[in-house]
């Protein structure tokens, strides 16, 4: 039975490596016979469940490939800890964002949005400005070519004069102790653009890089694929540093590889011996060394086949290949190992994980209240104190005499809610129904106000008041005063894009409340007019000629906006486990996308998706249009209206729209995270078209 579940487990484990090998090579099947080749496609070693992977990432950022577990469907598990809580660098990774509860603080903020996005996908900054000094110096034809994949791994050598052209071509390079290194990370302007024109004609993808030495090789190896076959060789250890420039190591880096080695002797040493004095056959055939090389599977896990997603044997994770523990038995051999070494024995990942005082907690504290004391706070002066239900409240008439104390210095004065001018003297009658009335009326005279008719300067007659109450009446239902957001000092309006936009509203109602509107605010000019529309979250497009498109190009694209511009999610549906492991990663990748500056103007949930979780999505809108319609001619056009102008702007795409509100499939229903606009009108009393105080409490 031993042998038999022996070689039960080496099987998984050689399923395993397969199904790594697989995914993480392209060329996989290139030396295998084609009957090899369909047996392991037969197995479909892609559709079982992955037993997932344990890391930290704080320790193992620098070699950790999220994007190609996470395509793999390989589930990532990692504490979290106030030390990632404030390092922004994994700050895309935070729990809240994957459960859907609130945002920390340094998330909400549109200038920290902005540093999360300075981010690559391999946690790594961007450097989209990088500009050598002079022109670039001549490589001898005898030099050795280097390649540095990621800005803190070390180099490796390019054996083929091939590459070495290719990589000339498409990098920026620099000369350092007697050989060539090229930074894959600083992409050459030139080559981008010629790899995007091979996409647009059908060939291989601007995410890809260097070819095999067969140049009919159709198939290139992306950068995830890259990162998972060099990271066991080229990625630093626990205490290594690399140079960004050369990819030396720094000297206090080699004082920590010569005692990692000296454990890893002694590790050696031990298996060796130990092996060697095992019975098979004998009660303590199950206990064994391990010296783990792959990264930690998660235990427990329901999944037998295949058992592990295992990297190949070069492949380590952090501290995870100098640590060896005995899996049963007497930890005596362990501790003589580590006095042999000498370093006390360190507890494992998950012995450190489980333990739960090991890492600090982040305590939040909720502010606790009825919600009408916090809104009544919320509106009220900030010099007004703040009154309990059992304390008596001052009346009316005593607070507008505490405003005509004149005693009071102007700096102590209590701000009014409206204007600085003296208010009309009113009768007592009023003021005491104003009294009566203070504490459910006071929210809706602060914030929103329904349209007032202007006074009349002329007599007018009976039948012509009464229809002016009447249109009055009407009119307020259509509008309110409430403003949810406000334009602040970054949101300017490009003044060329508004020269040559084009205002189109296919909804009725939102064309008569925007005129309302403008009426009733005394609006002057057409971006005070579009700020009132963005602030109301009414829907409409602002397109502009495919003449005036050549205005708006931009001379150099950064390779991070040509990679999201060429990017896109496939289409599926999503049950609900599966949404919650992605939804949250996959939203704010869509932020990054250039055409989702277009929510903006959609209206309903998708604009307050803008307003309060977009970043700089209102900004890049109010900029003109993105990428897709100046660089590649995509989005939306009136070609195929009767009496087209040939105007065109961006355009959100169906798949687009359900990564944004997260609809998901549960068995035969259809469920949404945000709610769209049709679901919105069939089940929402309160919404009329516009984002409303009640929609926003809705919606939060």
């Amino acid at each position: 039975m031993a042998l038999l579940a022996g070689a039960r487990r080496a099987m998984l484990e050689f399923l395993g490596f397969f199904n790594w090998r697989m995914a993480a090579c392209y060329y996989w099947d290139r030396e295998l016979k084609s009957g090899t080749v369909n047996l392991l496609n037969g197995y479909k070693l892609d559709s079982y469940a992955k037993r997932g992977l344990l890391t930290h990432l704080a320790r193992d950022w620098k070699e950790i490939n999220i994007p190609f577990l996470l395509g793999n469907d390989v589930p990532v598990l990692y504490p979290w800890t106030a030390k990632e809580e404030v390092d922004l660098r994994f700050a895309c990774l935070a729990p809240s964002i994957f459960r859907g509860g609130p945002l920390p603080d340094h998330l909400v903020r549109d200038t920290d949005f902005n540093t999360i996005f300075q981010y690559s996908y391999y946690l790594e900054e961007l450097n989209e400005s990088y500009h050598p000094a002079g022109t670039p110096p001549v490589i001898p034809k005898d030099m050795p070519a280097f390649l540095k994949d990621f800005r803190t791994w070390t180099i490796r050598s390019i054996p083929t004069k091939k590459e070495k052209a290719s990589c000339r071509k498409l990098y920026h390079y620099g000369i350092s102790g007697g050989k060539v290194i090229f930074w894959r990370y600083r992409p050459l302007a030139s080559s981008l653009e010629d790899r995007m024109r091979e996409r647009s004609r059908g060939g291989r993808s601007e995410d890809d890089f260097l070819s095999d030495d067969d140049e009919e090789e159709a198939e290139m190896e992306t950068l995830s694929q890259v990162r998972e076959q060099y990271k066991g060789v080229c990625a630093p250890r626990p205490g290594e540093k690399f140079d960004t420039e050369d990819g030396r190591q720094s000297p206090s880096s080699q004082v920590w590889r010569t005692a990692r080695e000296a454990v890893e002797r002694v590790a050696r040493l031990l298996r060796e011996n130990v092996s060697d004095s095992m019975d098979v056959d004998g009660p303590e055939a199950s206990t064994s060394l391990v010296i783990p090389s792959a990264p930690t599977s998660v235990e427990g896990s329901n999944s037998s086949f295949p058992s592990s997603f295992t990297p190949p044997p070069s492949t380590k994770y952090g501290s995870e290949s100098s640590r060896f523990t005995l899996s049963s038995g007497s930890s005596q051999l362990t501790t003589t190992a580590s006095k042999a070494a000498g370093y006390a024995p360190a507890p494992s990942l998950l012995d450190r994980i489980a333990l739960p005082g090991n890492y600090p907690r982040v305590s939040v504290t909720h502010k606790k209240g009825k919600l009408v004391d916090r809104l009544d706070k919320l509106v009220a002066p900030e010099s007004e104190p703040a009154h309990s239900h059992d304390a008596p409240k001052p009346t009316l008439e005593q607070r507008l005499g505490m405003d005509r104390e004149p005693s009071r210095s102007s700096s102590q004065q209590r701000p009014r809610g409206r204007s600085s001018s003296p208010r009309r003297a009113r009768s007592g009658a009023t003021l005491a129904e104003d009294d009566s009335r203070r504490g459910e009326t006071r929210l809706d005279t602060r914030i929103r106000s329904p349209v007032r008719r202007p006074r009349a300067y002329t007599p007018v007659s009976t039948e012509e008041g009464n229809r002016i109450d009447k249109w009055t009446d009407e009119a307020s239902h259509l509008l309110t005063t409430f403003h949810f957001v406000q334009m602040q000092e970054e949101h300017r309006w490009n003044p060329e894009f508004l020269d040559h936009a084009v205002l189109i509203m296919e909804d009725r109602i939102a064309r008569v409340r925007l005129r309302l509107l403008a009426c009733y605010t005394g609006t002057k000019t057409a971006a005070e007019l579009l700020d009132l529309a963005l602030m109301r979250c009414l829907p409409f497009r602002l397109a502009i000629p495919i003449a005036a498109v050549p205005r708006f190009r931009e001379r150099k694209l950064a390779p991070t906006e040509r990679a999201l511009a060429e990017s896109y999610y496939p289409r599926r549906k999503w049950n609900g486990e599966g949404f919650a492991e992605h939804y949250g990663a996959r939203f704010l990748d869509m932020l990054r996308r250039p055409h989702v500056r277009r929510v903006a103007s959609m209206g309903s949930s998708l604009a307050w998706l803008a307003w309060k979780n977009g970043g700089t999505v209102i900004q890049d809108f109010m900029n003109g249009p993105s990428i897709q319609v100046t660089q590649y001619g995509r989005g939306w056009s009136d070609g195929r209206e009767e009496n087209p102008l040939f105007i065109t702007s961006d355009e959100l795409s169906a798949n687009d729209l359900d990564v944004l509100l997260g609809h998901v499939w549960e068995g035969q229903t259809e469920r949404w995270v945000w709610p769209p606009e049709h679901i919105l009108w069939e089940y929402c009393d309160f919404y009329s078209g516009e984002m409303t105080l009640d929609l926003d409490r809705c919606l939060l």
